[in-house]
């Protein structure tokens, strides 16, 4: 098993996780709750529902970005340019808010 199919296979185990919870969310089976301040607590499920929504995204361009990345290293059969062609995260990207 490659690193590349090692990778994908883990952020497409991520993906489908997160899929089910957003199904479980917006279902209303599943609900997000927080404590503030007072000691009361604040429904927010609607923000998680958004952020899952946001990391599904994510995860799906990562999955399509990185699989273009194996085909690529296949390809050039590990010359030079496969430093090129490296694994892509973006330096902005935040899996917590």
């Amino acid at each position: 098993m490659s690193v590349w199919h090692d990778l994908i296979r883990r952020l497409e185990q991520h993906l489908a996780e997160c899929r089910k919870d957003l199904e479980l969310l917006e279902s209303g089976q599943m609900q997000h709750r927080e404590r503030r301040d007072g000691g009361a607590w604040v429904d927010t499920t609607q923000r998680e529902i958004d952020w899952h929504k946001k990391t599904i995204g994510m995860f799906e361009g990562l999955i399509r970005k990185n699989t273009e990345n194996r085909q690529m290293a296949s390809e050039l059969a590990f010359g030079d340019r496969l430093q090129s062609h490296a694994f892509v995260w973006p330096s902005s990207l935040r899996l917590t808010e």
